[in-house]
């Protein structure tokens, strides 16, 4: 397994139920600053955080990404995976 490099950004979709319930718990965890929150469905999301890669809003909207702090991205239940460790 690749090491992981923290801080872990989670990109999640927070006005769809099931994608804000999985990452509900993550947030209640004490994790020691190694995760931070992005949801890319408020008003105020910066698409910006995206450049230099092919992803775009519309793709962090369909699936829970995960970036760490060297750029590696992590989607889906790998980037659940990813918090996850990071959260312990």
């Amino acid at each position: 397994m690749e090491r992981t490099w923290y801080p872990i950004t989670v990109f999640y979709n927070g006005a769809n139920p099931a994608c804000a319930g999985d990452i509900a718990p993550l947030k209640r965890i004490a994790h020691q600053g190694r995760l931070a929150f992005v949801d890319c469905s408020a008003e105020d999301f910066d698409e910006e955080v995206l450049a230099g890669t092919p992803l775009r809003r519309d793709d962090l909207l369909k699936w829970v990404y995960a970036r760490d702090a060297h750029g590696r991205w992590h989607i889906g239940i790998g980037a659940l995976q990813t918090a996850y460790r990071a959260a312990y």
